[in-house]
């Protein structure tokens, strides 16, 4: 995409209609007009207009309680994009039309200022997370996924100083009876400075 012209439009809604509660909706749009080339290295690209649409939808309730927060979430995307490269192999042609679905729970309980225990729930036994893929129906899939993590953050040498440690669980399964469904346990160690991470493991 060395000889191109991309043309971009973005809109974005926040609404807060009670306290706690927060209506987001976001809508981007991108239309990238190529051009037929021959370039200098030996490579070329054909003439072809690449197409993305993309919308997001977010609505979440945060209640506070003491030193308990518990917030429930909802988000809806849908992206419709043209992938470059026009047709893939039996001149099927090359496109992303995706739909996602994620509920989530999240919470928490701050011991101290300092230290807090946080757990977050993505996709529920009765409403998970839903993954629809209509140009490649295989990959469609509906998962679960469990995190639980102890944050502590202080002060060193002027420096904001957050260490987390925790463990997830995800349980994925494919519509595709064909397809393994997969569950997936990992434990995590980070240490923030700042911005920057310093150290990670998993």
């Amino acid at each position: 995409m060395r000889n191109s012209t991309v043309n971009r439009g973005y809109v974005g809604t926040h609404w807060s209609p009670l306290r706690g509660l927060n209506l987001v909706n976001n809508i981007r749009y991108e239309l990238n007009s190529k051009q037929q080339a021959q370039f200098a290295d030996g490579t070329s690209e054909e003439a072809e207009e690449l197409n993305t649409w993309a919308m997001v939808n977010k609505a979440d309730y945060t209640s506070v309680w003491w030193r308990f927060r518990l917030q429930p979430m909802f988000k809806h995307i849908l992206l419709k994009q043209d992938l470059q490269g026009g047709a893939g192999p039996g001149g099927i042609g090359r496109r992303r039309n995706i739909t996602e679905i994620i509920p989530i729970f999240l919470g928490g309980y701050e011991f101290t200022d300092r230290t807090s225990l946080e757990f977050g729930v993505e996709g529920l036994p009765f409403f998970e997370e839903r993954f629809i893929d209509r140009e490649n129906e295989a990959l469609d899939f509906k998962a679960q996924t469990y995190l639980a993590q102890i944050k502590m953050k202080g002060n060193s040498g002027g420096f904001n100083v957050f260490i987390i440690t925790g463990v997830q669980y995800t349980k994925k399964k494919f519509d595709e009876p064909e397809l393994p469904a997969g569950n997936f346990v990992r434990s995590f160690f980070q240490v923030f400075v700042g911005e920057q991470i310093l150290a990670a493991s998993e």
